[in-house]
């Protein structure tokens, strides 16, 4: 009796420890987002109000891509927090927006009247076989000619009715499939899933005295990012650059982010709190320069990113978006990682789709100049050398150029070219007429003793159309032997300065309005002529052309 005493006593002492423990459901709203690359930290908040007591604090509405490593939870000094579950409810229904309901509502409207004509069809069709089936009057007698006419009446008119109401029927039917296919688009693009889980967080606490706490919540998630870009503007070449830096953001992580502040960062959210190291730091020339491809570092070396990456062809801020279908690029970024803090609450929901954030516009000094490379294009680009753009921290990316308010191409920023001056080309300008003509006066072939010897003289013409006067780099180039046995010299440049090591040709002229200049280059290779035709005289380009 003792011992049944005994286990009475615990087990109301267990049941009234549990009884204690009170649960409470609690919505938390997403308050603020770091977007990284290749990444999120959501931060969500509520403020609860609790007594004294033990509680489990279940906080719904969380993402269901979510780094449970990461999940940190907060509250004030009378809080104790003594645990945190990440929980999934595969039966509670999930809350879906008002904007999904409503189209829902709708799409059930339109199979409701869809079923209504089809079973008018169905009825009419009936009608219509039971008309002809007693339209038959062969074996009939004793009918007049009067009763056969109003009986051929009868039939002509009814089933002129029925097909007319038929078709009617058939245009609205097709009309509300055309709507039902719309709504039944518009949800598939905002991600509307039937059957989703709720995922939660499970939180116990224990309270020392009544309080109103502000719970704080944060974690990474999967499915989140974004990618820097750029519109540079410039009115004219007497106006300074504006650059307007700007995000690509896309979400996937399952919740909506409605009106939350953004920080943008570069830092790497799967950094772990072991202590760095340091690795021994190499200096070398980048690719492009050592192969004298480089001429700043706004170039076209990722002209594809739009195909590589995030993909968007409209430049709208906030809402206006396009679908995103999660491929990435690499890029290279300052070791030292840099956040922007959008001043301005965005909206963006989790439907994997692009949308435009607003870092900050800048205008910046620059100076113009014209760059010109007839032998591979018979345009002049206008150049802008743009200073103090060191302290905005650009990260790589698609720059969109407009030069007098016309949008004139796409470039992309290279930051690890980085100088002391960015250069952007601002287009073509085609008052500016450069020409390159062959002088065939001057070029000639011959063989002298035993080698075989051409040479060949070109005429360069440029001229100012501008209304003011302009500076302009003209860039040509000699061939650079790479043989002992072929031999080039270098006959007139026209006071070009010229690289040994490339045979590049560079001209620096500044020209009034409506002045004309000429420019000749000549020079002669000399070979062997048991190698004539071995020796490339000619630069080539690919091109595709079609295979008949």
């Amino acid at each position: 009796m003792k011992k049944f005493t005994i286990l009475l006593i615990c087990l109301f002492a267990f049941i009234n420890l549990h009884a204690q423990v009170t649960t409470k459901d609690i919505t938390s709203k997403v308050t603020a987002v770091t977007v990284y690359m290749n990444g999120a930290r959501i931060t969500h908040t509520a403020d609860v109000t609790l007594a004294k007591g033990e509680y489990n604090l279940v906080f719904t509405g969380i993402s269901p891509n979510i780094n449970q490593k990461s999940i940190q939870v907060s509250a004030n000094t009378d809080v104790k927090i003594t645990s945190v579950t990440y929980t999934v409810d595969y039966l509670k229904p999930t809350v879906e927006s008002e904007r999904v309901q409503q189209l829902k509502d709708s799409l059930k409207l339109l199979t409701k009247k869809i079923t209504i004509l089809d079973d008018a069809l169905s009825a009419y069709a009936s009608e219509k076989q039971l008309v002809l089936k007693n339209n038959d009057i062969k074996g009939t007698t004793g009918l007049s000619s009067l009763d056969l006419e109003k009986a051929a009446d009868f039939y002509r008119l009814r089933l002129n009715q029925i097909n007319t109401a038929v078709e009617k029927l058939n245009d609205d039917v097709a009309l509300l499939n055309e709507q039902n296919a719309r709504v039944t688009k518009q949800l598939a693009a905002l991600n509307a899933k039937s059957g989703q889980a709720v995922y939660s967080l499970s939180v116990t606490a224990s309270v020392k005295a009544p309080t109103t706490s502000t719970f704080a919540i944060h974690y990474l998630v999967y499915g989140a990012g974004w990618a820097a870009f750029y519109d540079i503007r410039a009115l004219d070449v007497n106006s300074p650059i504006s650059l307007d830096y700007k995000a690509k953001v896309y979400n996937n992580c399952g919740i909506d982010w409605n009106s939350v502040n953004l920080t943008l960062s570069t830092a790497d959210p799967t950094q772990t709190a072991q202590r760095p190291s340091l690795t021994t730091w190499d200096l070398n020339y980048e690719n492009d320069i050592t192969t004298g491809n480089y001429e700043g570092y706004l170039n076209e070396k990722n002209m594809n990113y739009e195909q590589n990456g995030i993909r968007a062809d409209t430049i709208k801020s906030g809402k206006e978006s396009k679908k995103w279908d999660t491929q990435y690029t690499t890029i290279q970024v300052s070791e030292l990682s840099v956040e922007f803090d959008i001043t301005t609450a965005y909206t963006i929901p989790s439907d994997n789709k692009v949308y435009f954030v607003d870092i900050e516009t800048q205008d910046l000094p620059a100076t113009y100049k014209y760059i010109a490379i007839p032998k591979m294009d018979k345009d002049a680009f206008l150049v802008a050398k743009v200073t103090g753009w060191e302290d905005l921290n650009l990260v790589e990316g698609n720059a969109n150029i407009f030069y007098g308010g016309t949008f004139v191409g796409q470039s992309y920023i290279d930051t690890r070219f980085a100088q002391d001056s960015l250069e952007i080309s601002l287009g073509r300008d085609k008052k500016v007429s450069v020409t390159r003509t062959k002088k065939k006066d001057f070029s000639s072939k011959n063989f002298i003793g035993g080698n075989y010897k051409e040479t060949l003289s070109y005429e360069i013409n440029v001229r100012n159309n501008n209304k003011t006067a302009i500076d302009i780099e003209l860039q040509d180039q000699v061939p650079v032997s790479q043989n002992g046995e072929i031999k080039v010299d270098v006959d007139e440049i026209s006071g070009a300065t010229q690289d040994p090591l490339s045979g590049k040709l560079t001209y620096k002229l500044k020209l009034a309005p409506s002045e004309s200049k000429k420019l000749t280059i000549t020079f002669s290779i000399q070979y062997p002529k048991t190698k004539q035709g071995h020796v490339k005289m000619e630069k080539t380009r690919a091109l595709d052309c079609p295979s008949f």
